[in-house]
């Protein structure tokens, strides 16, 4: 599936090769029909630890037993497509993926009876859709693009480290929002643990690129992007401590400016901004009890060399 949001390059932009997500071993099929309209449909390999892992949680509202892991294992491949038209005017591209989400307990009833099996499976899904319309009236090279996607349990497939000013690395300092490494939450339905549950993660996700060439060599990006998480309603209502993710807005915005002496070598610079909405659930009720509200914010800069062969 073609990600729509790449690192310094644009969303649409063929230099980022066929967009599926590093180093996953993937089989696809790119078919033609002229005019600049194409499809691609394939498959990818999640059984490596590309994909988000699962999370346990704690003390929850239906045991106070944790449910601990054991392997993460995706018997299925991604089965992935997308419908893309590049044009004079710029281009526009639609993509789905569905998924298979699945986790082995390790708790020991449920390692032996487990819940009619000891495998906890769910499938999920994404769907993303991105327009970029090109600007040579400004300058040559210059383009405004913007895209969306929502997932359940496929959350890699709407957003990326990079696509959002290394959204991973903003969130480690503003606290809160640390959770979204999981597509998949296993939990403990009873006090035994010897029935398990699981449910998936929901992802929002949009971003907006301006992009402008001051000179052939030297550009800027002006990125904004809003993004809402939204767990299961477990993850909702058991303790940060034990685990748990009440649902959670950030705003970010970042400028960057690129060097390109020659071909395949940036030098670039760049400022990041990131506020964080977020009501974290601090208890053990049934139901969402105390909240303690948190709303950080993040400044950061960062000169970066990349060299690409």
């Amino acid at each position: 599936m073609n990600s729509l949001f790449l690192r310094d390059t644009p969303l649409l932009s063929s230099s980022a090769g066929d967009g599926h997500p590093p180093f996953v071993p993937q089989l696809t099929y790119t078919a033609t029909f002229g005019s600049g309209f194409s499809a691609t449909f394939g498959i990818e390999d999640r059984t490596r630890p590309i994909s988000m892992t699962t999370g346990t949680l704690g003390a929850n509202p239906f045991t106070a037993t944790a449910a601990t892991a054991g392997p993460n294992a995706t018997r299925l491949p991604a089965l992935v497509g997308s419908f893309q038209v590049d044009q004079s005017w710029g281009a526009a591209k639609i993509a789905g993926v569905v998924v298979r989400n699945s986790a082995t307990f390790g708790n020991l009833p449920l390692a032996v009876v487990g819940n009619n099996g000891k495998q906890i499976s769910a499938t999920g899904w994404a769907v993303t859709a991105g327009l970029r319309v090109n600007l040579p009236m400004l300058a040559a090279g210059d383009k405004f693009e913007i895209a969306a996607g929502y997932s359940v349990g496929a959350q890699e497939y709407v957003w990326s480290s990079g696509a959002n000013g290394d959204w991973f690395d903003v969130a480690a300092f503003m606290g809160g929002f640390l959770r979204a490494d999981r597509n998949f939450t296993i939990y403990c339905v009873n006090a035994a643990c010897s029935i398990g549950g699981g449910e998936q993660l929901k992802v929002f996700h949009a971003m907006a690129v301006f992009t402008h060439y001051w000179t052939p060599t030297l550009r800027t990006h002006l990125y904004a992007a809003y993004s809402h998480l939204t767990p299961g309603r477990v993850g909702q209502a058991t303790a940060w401590q034990e685990g748990g993710l009440s649902k959670a807005s950030i705003w970010q915005g970042w400028a960057q400016l690129v060097w390109s002496p020659v071909q395949n070598f940036n030098i670039i610079s760049e400022v990041t901004y990131a506020r964080l909405n977020q009501s974290l659930p601090l208890s053990v009720p049934v139901g969402l009890g105390t909240l303690a509200a948190i709303s950080p914010n993040n400044w950061g800069a960062r000169m970066r060399i990349v060299r690409s062969f």
